[in-house]
């Protein structure tokens, strides 16, 4: 496998991490209940999404399961919740 064989693979990999972690920073703060900007959010996001990738892989050992991908968007939902504003209620 080649250089740029290796870099397709790894886009190809993280790219449902980089699109959900997109779409959930855009959804939080257009409706204004993430507490950071929006770079910051995408940011941790991103990292969780794709931490949750990587032990996908490890633990099934193939990429692609749906159990990792809707592991991955229910840990975006939990960052996005832990960041987001305290009701005031």
């Amino acid at each position: 496998m080649g250089v740029l064989d290796l870099i397709i693979h790894g886009a190809n990999f993280v790219a449902p991490a980089l699109f959900v972690s997109l779409i959930l920073s855009l959804f939080t703060r257009r409706w204004m209940v993430s507490r950071l900007s929006l770079a910051k959010s995408f940011a941790i996001n991103f990292i969780a999404s794709c931490a949750v990738l990587v032990l996908g892989l490890a633990y099934f050992g193939v990429d692609g399961k749906m159990w990792t991908y809707a592991l991955m968007c229910a840990a975006a939902a939990l960052v996005a919740v832990l960041l987001a504003k305290p009701s005031r209620t």
